[in-house]
Formats: structure tokens, sequence, C-alpha cells
């Protein structure tokens, strides 16, 4: 995902108590959360499937107030290696609390 720059949102109906793990530290809802964060994405946790509408309300919302940032980076080697991203937001003074979600990180390219 990380890659193909794939944005996911995720829908978590999740039961606590199911064997399957994928990564060992991360079962459920905490999996989904950090692949979701990994891509700039985030997971709404759902109890039941009355939420599911308000919950693709929420993430057209978000789809539709994303903005695209760009930069450019002081390491420019084109070896394919995986960068970290950081990005802090500074709230304006009268501005309510501010939230920002991002890709943790990118691919270089590859020469």
């Amino acid at each position: 995902m990380r890659e193909q720059d794939i944005l996911i949102y995720a829908i978590g109906i999740t039961d606590p108590t199911e064997p399957y793990v994928l990564w060992p530290q991360l079962m459920g809802g905490a999996l989904l959360k950090e692949i979701a964060k990994q891509t700039g994405g985030c997971m709404f946790a759902v109890k039941n499937v009355e939420q599911l509408p308000e919950i693709a309300d929420k993430i057209g919302g978000l789809l539709r107030n994303h903005y695209m940032l760009g930069y450019v980076p002081n390491h420019s080697a084109m070896d394919g290696t995986y960068r970290k991203i950081q990005l802090k937001v500074d709230r304006p003074k009268g501005y309510p609390r501010l939230h920002a979600v991002w890709r943790q990180g990118y691919y270089a390219p590859k020469e």
C-alpha cells in the first residue's frame, strides 16, 4: 500500500477473540488503525451496523476536504528507500484546534 500511494479508510467491526493474527503485536482494530495511519487515512470502529451510514458520511466528508501538500526532500538520492515524513501544524490565533492526518512516509523513486 505504501509503495502504491493508496489511502486507506478502514471500518472495523472486529471480534477481540478472533484467533487469526497477521502481526502478533497488533490485532483487530489496532491492526486496521495502524494500516490506515501508515497510508494517511484513519480507522472507524463500529459497534453495530446501524453506525455504517454515519461513518460512510464522515469518510465522504474527509475525502472531499483533502489538501495536497508537496515538498522537495533534502535527501534526493533515487535509491528506492522508505522515507518517513513528519508534519507539524501551527494553530493560527483565534482558530479552533486543528487536526492533520498524513501518510507516514513514502518510497523514493529508483533510478
